[in-house]
């Protein structure tokens, strides 16, 4: 059987698919008895809503990259592990990516990333570009 659409959301608790829309992303007029009660529907069906659709639509993937000079440098093990539960927290979805202590490794590769900003515990070997 194939995965639940909000389709079967809707019709299996007697809504609208926007009424489903709206009760997972909590936004719009609705009423807290019916957001349960669909929220409810779609955990008792397997549904979930679907990433890469969403962020079709919204123009926001919720993920972030972090970039490192090298993962297997122990100064990096804590701010990993706490940039991903604050990802995770979050909703967000943390991507690691090792430079490899690479001095050919270039801000330019981040250059198809929307929303780029950047921040860093000690100064890069060769600084990002100022503005994106």
């Amino acid at each position: 059987m194939s995965n639940p659409t909000i389709y079967d959301v809707a019709r299996t608790a007697g809504v609208a698919t926007s009424t489903v829309s709206r009760a997972f992303s909590n936004r719009g007029r609705l009423g807290e008895a019916t957001r349960t009660h669909v929220l409810q529907v779609a955990r008792e069906l397997g549904y979930a809503p679907n990433p890469h659709a969403r962020a079709l639509t919204s123009r926001r993937t919720q993920t972030l990259a972090m970039v490192v000079s090298d993962i297997t440098n122990p100064h990096f093990f804590e701010l990993i592990r706490g940039a991903e539960m604050r990802a995770k927290a979050a909703e967000y979805t943390l991507v690691l990516v090792n430079a490899e202590e690479s001095p050919g490794w270039s801000w330019s590769r981040c250059a198809g990333c929307p929303g780029r900003s950047t921040a860093s515990c000690s100064p890069p070997a060769a600084s990002p570009p100022t503005s994106w």
